[in-house]
């Protein structure tokens, strides 16, 4: 069994503090009630980590059920006065790792999906299948903003529970839990610090992984539009060029219109 102390916390890795729990009804849920109750002990940059989620929640309300070793199940408590980027920045790092890792072609999906390239269009998704994903949740503490950072990558399942969806085994690659989830976090903390200092730079990288920016997009949610993706602003929002001009989305589902 993987001792995750060992693994991810300091000083050999990058986490501050590690919980690893054999079993959870969702690790975000664990680590927004532990900071609810006691943030002293959650630290900036700590982590919880989980073998199997039994009622991991998605975006919108959806659920992700994972079995015993098959995913990277982990949250992340994220001392940021800027949440909306989080999520982007969090896709980006488990993008990086897909990419150096496995040789894979791996992008992110405006706001929240880790995508591998496929040979067969699907509605929604374009030419592309969903690897795993990002739910970030904002906790109010006597330290000031914490978010927690839910990050989900499939990793060995062999039969997917949507046709949109893959995995790296489905992919044809196999990696090690504790070396993926290890690189993800060094990665993750990087772009945060790099954006502190310089968000140009991240932009840079954040724009250059979206498959979305460039795509035709319909968007649902409380911006309900049609038209093609142009950017990110500052704040994260993805730009849409519409009939409506260029509309800023800051929140809903974005489908690739093939």
């Amino acid at each position: 069994m993987t001792d995750w102390t060992a693994e991810l916390s300091a000083p050999q890795g990058p986490a501050s503090r590690v919980c690893h729990l054999p079993e959870v009804d969702s690790t975000n849920t664990y680590l927004v009630d532990g900071l609810r109750t006691a943030p002293e002990q959650w630290p900036d940059r700590s982590v919880v980590i989980t073998d199997q989620q039994t009622a991991g929640r998605g975006r919108a309300g959806r659920s992700w059920v994972t079995g015993a070793g098959d995913a990277l199940t982990y949250s992340v408590a994220v001392d940021c006065p800027e949440p909306a980027v989080l999520p982007l920045l969090a896709g980006l790092a488990v993008r990086n790792t897909v990419m150096k890792m496995t040789g894979l072609v791996a992008a992110t999906k405006w706001p929240n999906d880790i995508l591998l390239s496929a040979d067969t269009a699907i509605d929604g998704w374009g030419y592309h299948r969903k690897l795993g994903g990002v739910l970030c949740e904002l906790v109010t503490t006597p330290r000031g903003p914490v978010v927690v950072v839910g990050i989900g990558v499939n990793l060995a399942q062999e039969i997917m529970p949507v046709p949109h969806a893959t995995s790296l085994r489905a992919a044809g690659v196999e990696v090690d839990r504790a070396d993926f989830g290890r690189a993800v976090l060094v990665d993750l903390f990087r772009l945060i610090d790099t954006w502190r200092q310089d968000a140009d730079e991240v932009f840079a990288e954040l724009t250059g992984a979206c498959v979305t920016i460039g795509a035709q997009v319909q968007v649902s949610g409380p911006t309900p539009l049609v038209g093609t993706a142009t950017g990110l602003r500052a704040d994260g929002a993805l730009l849409v060029a519409s009939e409506q001009g260029v509309v800023p989305v800051l929140a809903g589902d974005v489908q690739l219109r093939v």
